[in-house]
């Protein structure tokens, strides 16, 4: 029997390098993918649900788990680079990095030498929020995953994406419960690393709302996903809440008439105003009706963390989130506990790639 509430899965990694990043106005900046991200999403979701959210253990078979779904959302010879490099001390992009990008997108992810440990360490937040999910253990679940994954394809890496944190996600659902699963991402960017990876799994339907490819990574005009069953919706213009809200109804019935019994949501923070690495003019508060939206589809919801860089803002979007989801009141007044406060509970890396 499904227990209701929400589960909170996190990560150890409190460090790295911060490393530049493309904003939607084309300039370099230092991206925001820092340790406090998830710790303001934390403090978030914990005051807006209470009790009814709370930390979860990472079970010790999760990595197995991980190891044994990595080749079916990634090419070998891609986790083998990854994990064995040749990798720089310090972080740069490399003419072997260089092999590994997305066809037709200029590289723009350093890998170091722990770019690997970092990622799978994110990755096994995910499997392991799958996991509880699949097993009953929560109504919903969180996986607060950093670095994020929705642009890490079969064979390439980009966007600070390194493994697919919401294909493997799905990949574990479906394993674990032999539902039909579907994947809808609303970061400000497409979800081009997820429909490359479950190109394979046409039974996994993947969804996608964003900012034209044009105008936003991965930068390619035109930009379709990799099956035509597929759905990518790209704005025409930065949308208000009416319009981004009926959109994501629209990919959650979509999702629905597959007959999904299970979603997994890549959830991106930096569509709202002021995030360096987006370019609409959202608020906070737009994710109380994505959360409600959810809630009302009635199925058990994976999140994992991709995007979401304006740091100011992350402990409301969350809040506001948390409540459509599970259907509470959210605080918005600002929380003053130490950012960097974590209570433990976090994803351990996972060891070999492959």
């Amino acid at each position: 029997m499904t227990q209701p509430g929400l589960l909170i899965f996190d990560v150890a990694h409190r460090a790295e390098p911060r490393a530049a990043i493309r904003t939607a106005r084309g300039t370099l900046r230092p991206s925001n993918e820092v340790a406090e991200r998830t710790a303001r999403i934390r403090a978030g979701i914990l005051r807006a649900a209470g009790a009814r959210a709370r930390g979860a253990e990472i079970p010790q078979g999760t990595p197995r788990m991980l190891r044994s779904l990595l080749p079916l959302a990634h090419d070998p010879a891609y986790l083998a680079f990854l994990e064995h490099g040749p990798h720089p001390a310090a972080p740069a992009i490399t003419p072997q990095g260089q092999a590994f990008a997305a066809p037709g997108v200029e590289q723009d992810t350093p890998v170091a030498a722990d770019s690997a440990a970092r990622a799978l360490t994110s990755a096994t937040a995910a499997v392991a929020a799958a996991a509880a999910l699949g097993r009953g253990e929560a109504a919903h679940v969180y996986a607060l995953c950093r670095p994020p994954g929705h642009h890490a394809g079969r064979r390439f890496f980009g966007g600070y994406c390194f493994l697919n944190n919401a294909a493997l996600a799905a990949l574990a659902l479906r394993r674990q419960t032999r539902a039909r699963v579907a994947v809808i991402d609303i970061d400000y960017h497409a979800g081009n690393g997820t429909t490359d990876c479950l190109a394979a799994h046409p039974d996994i339907a993947v969804f996608s709302c964003h900012a034209p490819g044009e105008v936003a990574f991965p930068h390619q005009p035109d930009l379709a996903p990799a099956l035509p069953a597929h759905v990518f919706h790209a704005f025409g213009a930065p949308p208000d809440a009416q319009a981004y809200l009926a959109v994501v109804s629209r990919l959650v019935e979509q999702a629905v008439a597959t007959g999904a019994g299970m979603l997994v949501l890549s959830l991106g923070y930096d569509v709202i105003d002021g995030d360096p690495h987006g370019g609409w003019h959202l608020s906070p508060d737009v994710f109380a009706g994505v959360g409600e939206i959810l809630r009302q589809s009635g199925l058990p919801v994976c999140v994992v963390q991709e995007g979401g860089y304006l740091l100011s803002a992350l402990e409301d979007c969350a809040a506001h989130f948390t409540k459509g989801l599970i259907g509470l009141e959210a605080d918005t007044a600002p929380d003053t506990r130490e950012s960097g406060t974590d209570d433990g509970r976090h994803a351990k890396p996972a060891g070999a790639l492959s």
